[in-house]
């Protein structure tokens, strides 16, 4: 809370990042910290290593760590500045990268829908044709017979999914859930954009779903490569 001139007290929000660190492959939870503010030249991502060494110290484990396990972020994984290399300098020596495939995955989908749509703006999402329609998916009436779906079968119990419930664990999955969904709907697309859509629905179906569900069941550092034999079939 912070007092104005008149001594009212205000809330006020602080924005913070918060790095959380689990053992593996246990999942054990072992602390989580607020990474310091980087001085110049420093980047916040050295400030981020610098802990985790810390941490490292902490369970004498900089001797015993082999595997580093993170996001595919370029604040983690770029080749120079990212966090794993700094960490990898501090120890002295090279780790194994295990990075998220969930987020790789999310790319093959972001990709076709930028080739064949239209690409998406920081500042109001979608604008391209079909995707701008995600926005108010909620807002559509549900279509009366699967026939109206036009051609890819979607079972009644997926369509009878209350919007509000469904998990929304990234905004590529959030995505590929709402073009499903707005393929039940009474959408108006016709033509061009009426096959855009229908093309994003069956790569939602047949591929993107299909490899989310395989790595949340498949999910062991050992599990990698077949995971990576899968997506390419």
């Amino acid at each position: 809370m912070v007092p104005d001139s008149y001594g009212k007290l205000h809330p006020r929000l602080i924005r913070e990042e918060h790095v959380s660190v689990t053992e593996e492959p246990s999942g054990r939870y072992l602390w989580h910290f607020v990474p310091e503010d980087p001085l110049p030249p420093e980047k916040p991502a050295f400030k981020v290593a610098q802990a985790l060494y810390d941490l490292l110290v902490t369970y004498d484990s900089t001797d015993s760590l082999i595997v580093l396990q993170g996001d595919s972020t370029r604040a983690n994984t770029g080749w120079k500045g990212g966090t794993h290399a700094h960490l990898e300098k501090m120890l002295g020596r090279k780790l194994f990268w295990s990075i998220c495939v969930l987020h790789t995955y999310e790319l093959p989908l972001r990709h076709l829908i930028t080739s064949i749509d239209g690409p998406t703006s920081s500042d109001t999402g979608f604008t391209s044709p079909v995707c701008s329609l995600l926005s108010s998916v909620n807002e559509m009436q549900t279509t009366q017979s699967s026939e109206e779906c036009q051609g890819v079968k979607i079972s009644r119990r997926y369509r009878s999914i209350s919007w509000s419930t469904c998990p929304l664990t990234s905004r590529w999955l959030t995505t590929a859930q709402s073009l499903v969904y707005m393929w039940t709907r009474k959408h108006g697309l016709t033509g061009k954009e009426l096959n855009t859509l229908e093309i994003l629905v069956k790569y939602c179906l047949q591929v993107y779903f299909k490899l989310y569900y395989d790595i949340k069941v498949h999910h062991r550092l050992e599990d990698g490569p077949s995971t990576s034999s899968r997506s390419s079939e």
